[in-house]
Formats: C-alpha cells, structure tokens, sequence
C-alpha cells in the first residue's frame, strides 16, 4: 500500500510542461524539485494562514509588532461592499487568496471601476492552487483587501525576498518594482549579486545594499524560524521604512528559471527535507491503521436479478482489498433472486441479507442512510446495482486516496455496456484534481454529469450523516441514485474527481433505468426541485443560464420515464394521472413558455439536439391516442394537453382537445344542473 497524494500525478505533468524535466518526487535533489515535493507533502494550516493575505497580519502583529504592516482601509467579500468614496486618490486592491493578483490606483479619478470589478470577481472564482498545485491556497477563504498604495522615491516599489533554508537567509531576490514584474536580480546574504537567475546577463545595474539590511535578515529569519524553506517578502521604502508583504512558501511556483541547471541542484543542497520525510514515514504509519480499521460498506436494492446477482457478488469477491461487507436489500423478488442470495450469505458471512415484507414499501433500517448510519464515521459507502460490478482494484485505489487526501467523496467513472456489445466510458476528462467547497459550488454545473449517479463513487459514512434524508428519492426506482449523489455532493467538503472508470454499467431492457416503478414521475420532479434548490442556494451568477441546463438534464431523464411509463402494464387512467403530474410541474410550465428553448440547448449545450421538440411530442402525441377519459380527469386532461400541443404549434391537436374541454364543462353543467334539481325536489318534498 502506497499512500500518496491523489495530485502527483498532475504535477508531474505540470512540471514536465513548464520546465521540460521529468519530476522526481521519491528523491528531490533540486530547488524546483522540493518545492513540488512540499507542495503536496509539507501541508499544514499554518502555511494556510500565513498565506492567507489577510489572516497573516495578526500572525505579523504577535510576531514583530503592528508596525511592520502596510495600512488597510478595509477587507471585504464582495466588490460592491467597497465605498470608494471613503478612499484616498491611491491604494492598491489585491485579492487574499491569491498571487499577483493586484490593482493598482494612481488616481482614482481615471480609475476604471467597472474593468476591475470583472478582474476581482474573475479572481475571487478561481482558486490559486489550481494554477500550479500550490496546497497552501486551497481552502483560503476568497476575499479583497484594500491596503495602503506605497512607492519609494523614484515612483517604483522596492521587493526584497529573504530566501530562508531553516530559518537562515541565505539569498535574496531584489525586486525593483514590485507590481510591475522588474526581472529579479539574486544576492547572497553579504549582498553579492549571484549569476543563478536565467536574466544574469542583464542585470549590468548596481543595486545599492540597504543601510539596514541586517535588520532585515534579523527579521526574515525569525519570521522562518519554523520552516525548513519560506521567502519572507519585505518592503523597504525610501526613508529606510521595513514593510511586510507576505510569506512565500514556493516562490515561482517552484519552476525557476536558472542560468545553469546546476544551480538548481547547488541551492537545493541547502534545502533539507529529510525531517519532514522522517515526519511523513510517522503518519504514513498512522494512514496505514485508519486504512485497515476502515471498510467498505456495499449496498444493493434489488428485484428480480437473478442471472446477474452473481455477477456482481464476484466483483466484490475479487477485490484487492478484501475488508468489506454488502448489504442486499431485497424487494420481494419472485424469480429466485432471494433464495440464491441465502445460499452466498450462508456461504460469505460479510453479505448480510435484507428483505422488505412488501413490495415497494422499505421496511425500517432497510434503507441505504439507515445501513449507513450503523458503521463508523470511518467507514465508506459505495453503492453496486444488482446488474453491474466494480473492478477488482476499486477499494484499495478509492479507499487510500480517500484517507491520504482526506477526501469525503471519491469520484470515480463507469462504463456502459450495451446489450449489442458496445461500450462508452463516462469519466471527467480532467487527469485528477479536488474539488474545494468554492469550487464546488461555482463548478456544481460543469461537475453535474459526473455527480448523475452513485455508480463508481466512494462516500464517507460522516459526509452521509450530513444529507437531509427528505430530499432522496425512493432507492428501488431510478432518479435514486442521482438525488443520492447530489446530496453528498451538496454537503462534502472535499471531493476528489478521477479520470478512471471503476465501475460497469449494464444497460439492458430489465435494468432498474429502462423499467417503470412506482414513483418514478415523482422522483424525477423531485429530482430537478433538489438541483434547482442547490443552484439558488449558491446564489450562482448566471441562474437563469444553468436554471436551463438542468432542464435540459432533467428532460434527458424524463424522455426515458415516460417511454417506460407508456410500456408499462398500468390502465390508461393510471398512466394518465401520471401524465398530469409532469404538466404540474413548474419547470415544465417554464420550459413550455420559453419558445426559444430548444434553440438554446443546440447552441450551447453539447448532447441530444432538440430535446423539449422530442419530450413534449412524444407526450403530446400519446394524449392524443387516448379516447376514453374519467370524468375525474378530463378537464385537467385536456388543459394540460392544450399546453403541449400549443408549444409545438399542433392547432388541430389544440383544438380538438379545446373541443373536449367545452364538451366536458357542458357535460358537467347538465350534470350539476341536474343534480341541482335533484335536490330542489326533495327539499320540497321536504317542506311539504
């Protein structure tokens, strides 16, 4: 078992593009070489905070004193929280979670409010360690500050970088300007300029050494007392003022540019990381005692699968890691599906075996949350219908990066498989990365279609203690698994996405997805009610704009439930009532209004073209099959055949059910006239 980060495999790539070097992280020797290696390895909260643009000065403040911060005139979470009224003609507006991302304001009179108020709010929706893996921005808090504009004498901003190796200076990167990326020029602690930066050759200028420059390693070597390499960034001004600007724990992004390759290697001599090696051999150790307590918890409802049940019990069998239990929850199966399931759990004591005493009613802690909530918060849960399987190396690849990453959920992929033979693998096309609570809620509709289902995904059992049960969809029809995954989807805090396919999907006419259940209708209006609450409770820039994109996702769904619904062996009157259901539904009321709906969907949205033409005709044609209609429905009947049949401009449709409402409401007045007369007669005879 190797415990690794999920991530070094994207950096190795990363690095490979920027630098054209293959990345050793087993054994670092170089500069670059460990500052990748710490990026993924030497992760603490304090190099959080201390990144964190904003949470550093009270850190700074304990430190060294109040003295040593540049001014602020506020932070805040939102552009439109900033009254530029309150500010001076100069300031600078940078971002806390961020690297360079700085505006600077020389006059705010000329200053272009609106083309930085993009720039912020780009920024703010982008977490900086995506851009290079640098871990220590990843759960920084996106918010703006406002700070003090400063500039020595000659209009540019002087940057000193104290390059710290265990708490020692031992060179330093000088910045003319600051904000306007000067080539930087590479001394040694006694200020001797050093011919390791790639730009030597230009760098004919002499560079004064500060008259207070021992001051300055003073304080960049407490700073760093901690840490076995950070570049402490101070600002010294004109009037020999020492400024703090931030602590840098990969300067570069660890891709340095050097004149000679071999001082790459020549200053990561002085960067000793076998301490931190030595203190990750401990929590490997540690890793490896939370991986052997855990298991994995397999859940399956099932009806009537016989001739695939064993099918997938074997992939469990096969597993490389073998700590696992299944739970079965059977749904009164009549084909045998039970009886071969006693014989396995006789044989195999890790299946426990589960069966509802009537069909299409769960019987208490049959349930998928309730099994769940009977094991550790340790545990994981992964879900396995009755006709799929996982490959044999789900557990052991899942489970370890969950635990090395502490991840709430695992996303892994899934292969369809055809009954003609085919196949079509469904995974993210990204190689891997984590998504963060931010990016998850700004990402959610990019994320959705790898969230559509349970199959292939590892769950902690603590994230599943989380979910509001009442938002889940009965788990022997389909839309289940969907509104299961969205849910913990909702409230993870941390989710690993792959680009592997763990699982296989067999679509065939009898699987759950392809056959009617009782419910179904509701589930999938359930379903979109539940996606549309997770979009507006997010507050998401463009709603309208995704509003759509799961309408669209949600009538995919819908197209399939209906073919299933009118194959079914219900009464006409059954699968009527059905029908009225989906022409309640508000967003169907949405889509139908909005005539230009479908020409969206083809313009921006890769898939099924046409999608609302071919759900509402294929609804719209099956009403008007029918010819026998209860009088308890034929009015709503008719009204909401109208709708559809006036979306898709059928006016003979619309108006033969127009007739028939006319009909109907005739039909009824004679009948209540009648019935009012009725009761005239024996209320005379009443009186009389």
């Amino acid at each position: 078992m190797i415990f690794k980060s999920a991530l070094e495999d994207a950096l190795s790539k990363w690095y490979k593009a920027i630098t054209g070097r293959d990345l050793d992280l087993q054994n670092p020797k170089s500069f670059n070489e460990k500052i990748q290696w710490c990026k993924l390895y030497d992760t603490n909260p304090l190099k959080t905070k201390l990144t964190d643009k904003y949470e550093v000065r009270r850190w700074i403040v304990d430190k060294i004193g109040r003295e040593y911060l540049v001014d602020i005139f506020g932070v805040y979470e939102d552009w439109n929280e900033i009254i530029f009224d309150n500010l001076p003609q100069q300031f600078v507006i940078k971002t806390t979670h961020g690297c360079n991302q700085n505006i600077i304001v020389k006059d705010k009179n000329t200053f272009d409010k609106n083309k930085a108020k993009l720039q912020i709010e780009k920024w703010l929706n982008f977490n900086y360690y995506q851009q290079g893996i640098e871990m220590q921005y990843k759960d920084i808090k996106p918010r703006i500050i406002v700070e003090q504009y400063l500039e020595n004498i000659n209009n540019k901003l002087y940057s000193y970088k104290f390059w710290c190796f265990n708490g020692k200076v031992e060179y330093i990167v000088f910045q003319e300007d600051k904000f306007n990326s000067s080539n930087p020029i590479l001394f040694n602690r006694n200020w001797e300029k050093q011919d390791f930066i790639n730009n030597y050759n230009e760098q004919n200028c002499e560079i004064e050494k500060p008259d207070n420059l021992d001051k300055m390693i003073s304080i960049a070597e407490f700073l760093s007392e901690a840490f076995a390499f950070v570049s402490v960034d101070l600002y010294r001004l004109t009037n020999g003022t020492i400024k703090f600007d931030k602590m840098d724990f990969s300067p570069g992004s660890g891709v340095y540019k050097w004149h000679n390759v071999d001082n790459d290697f020549k200053i990561g001599q002085l960067f000793n990381i076998e301490p931190l090696k030595d203190k990750l051999t401990n929590q490997y150790d540690k890793l490896m005692n939370q991986y052997n307590k855990s298991k994995v918890i397999f859940f399956t409802p099932v009806y009537n699968a016989r001739s695939t049940i064993e099918r997938a019990y074997k992939s469990l069998v096969n597993q490389t890691d073998k700590n696992w239990i299944w739970h079965v929850v059977d749904d009164v199966s009549t084909d045998g599906t039970y009886e071969l399931l006693q014989k396995l759990s006789n044989e195999d004591d890790r299946i426990i075996l589960h069966r509802n005493k009537v069909n299409n009613v769960i019987d208490e802690g049959n349930d998928i949350v309730d099994i769940g909530f009977m094991y550790s918060d340790i545990d994981y849960l992964a879900v396995l219908d009755a006709d799929d399987e996982y490959n044999s190396d789900f557990i052991i690849e899942c489970k370890s990066c969950a635990i090395a990453n502490n991840l709430d959920i695992v996303v892994g992929g899934y292969e369809r498989v055809f009954e003609n033979g085919d196949t079509e693998i469904c995974k993210s096309n990204n190689k891997i990365f984590i998504l963060t609570k931010d990016e998850k809620r700004t990402g959610y509709i990019s994320h959705l279609i790898s969230m559509g289902t349970y199959w292939g995904k590892l769950f902690k059992i603590s994230t599943l203690r989380k979910i509001n049960v009442n938002n889940l969809i009965y788990q022997h029809i389909a839309g289940h698994d969907t509104a299961f995954a969205v849910e913990l989807f909702t409230n993870a805090e941390n989710i690993l996405i792959l680009n592997r396919a763990f699982y296989k999907h067999y679509v065939c006419l009898t699987s759950k997805f392809r056959t009617w259940g009782k419910g179904t209708i509701d589930g999938y209006l359930k379903l979109y009610k539940l996606e549309e609450k997770y979009l507006l409770k997010y507050n998401f820039m463009e709603f309208e704009t995704n509003k759509k994109y799961i309408q669209y996702l949600n009538l995919g769904l819908l197209i399939i439930a209906v073919q299933t619904l009118f194959k079914s062996k219900l009464t006409d009157y059954e699968k009527q009532k059905e029908i009225l259901k989906i022409g309640e539904a508000e967003y169907i009321k949405d889509v139908i209004a909005n005539e230009s709906f479908d020409d969206w969907c083809n313009s921006n949205i890769t898939g099924q073209k046409d999608i609302k033409k071919i759900c509402f005709t294929l609804i719209k044609d099956w009403m008007l099959s029918q010819t026998d209609i209860e009088d308890d429905l034929v009015l709503e009947f008719c009204e909401t055949a109208q709708l559809f049949c006036a979306s898709m401009n059928d006016e003979e449709g619309w108006l033969k059910f127009k007739i028939l409402h006319a009909n109907a409401l005739i039909e009824l007045g004679n009948k209540m006239i009648e019935q009012g007369e009725q009761e005239m007669q024996e209320l005379e005879r009443m009186l009389s």
